[in-house]
């Protein structure tokens, strides 16, 4: 009988042990689970960023051979020439092969990069393009004011221009007027003006670039701080939009990248 008695403590020992065991591994176990879940949702978290950094990138690099713009604190730098490039088939099929082979799902639009119309943020100024010229035009309602200056550097093919003055000008030398430069140039230098003025933000300023009397191009300023830059010959453009305050360049396109964890962003250029 005792040995019986001791024979049933002893299972119950053992019993009673091993459900110790269980319910000290079983918690373990879940929260393992838990862990292994939460990595993977990590790595598909960064996996997405990752995936929209880079065709973020790439989208940036295919832009950029037409359109190079930079932006330092303040300053809005562009940099092309004329006549502009297309750049919509490069772009359709970029978006073509990530749509069809990307390891994400990935949505793209594409139509302002092609077209070359990117806004400048918070400043609310909008830079658009034809073949033949470039605009930066403030369009919300004190926008003009964010503007503090402009640079035009214009760099023509050698003989390509002689000349350049303003056919018209509306000056403003008060605190309120637009500090402007324009700088027109040939390949050899035998051509060299530069023109420094202050220009009304509302009225209309436009300078004349020729050949032998005949138009090549010009620049105007008009309201509200508006810049248009026209050339019907190759050119080498860089222009600089200075403002009041910081700011960063989009192209309100939506670039968007779907994984573990979704980003979905208008694209920024610089």
């Amino acid at each position: 009988m005792a040995k019986k008695m001791r024979g049933m403590f002893s299972t119950l020992a053992v019993l009673l042990f091993c459900m110790g065991i269980l319910a000290f591994v079983i918690p373990l176990a879940s929260q393992g689970i838990r862990s292994s879940h939460a990595v993977s949702s990590m790595i598909g978290s960064d996996t997405g960023m990752a995936r929209y950094a880079a065709i973020g990138d790439q989208l940036r690099k295919i832009g950029a051979t037409a359109y190079n713009i930079t932006v330092s604190n303040n300053t809005v730098e562009l940099r092309e020439s004329f006549p502009v490039r297309s750049i919509s088939q490069e772009l359709e099929a970029f978006r073509a092969f990530e749509q069809n082979y990307s390891d994400v799902n990935v949505s793209m639009e594409t139509g302002n990069l092609a077209n070359g119309t990117f806004l400048i943020i918070p400043s609310n100024v909008t830079i658009s393009h034809a073949q033949d010229r470039a605009y930066i035009v403030p369009s919300g309602a004190g926008s003009g004011e964010q503007v503090a200056g402009y640079v035009i550097l214009l760099n023509f093919p050698a003989a390509a221009v002689d000349s350049a003055g303003w056919e018209t000008i509306s000056r403003d030398n008060g605190s309120g007027g637009l500090p402007v430069r324009v700088h027109v140039q040939d390949a050899t230098y035998s051509t060299y003006l530069d023109f420094y003025e202050s220009v009304s933000r509302t009225g209309t300023s436009r300078m004349n670039i020729t050949k032998d009397g005949a138009l090549v191009g010009y620049v105007v300023f008009s309201g509200p701080s508006a810049v248009e830059i026209y050339s019907k010959e190759k050119m080498d453009l860089k222009a600089l939009a200075e403002f009041r305050n910081e700011v960063r360049v989009e192209t309100g396109d939506l670039l968007s990248v779907r994984a573990a964890a979704n980003k979905t962003a208008r694209l920024r250029v610089a």
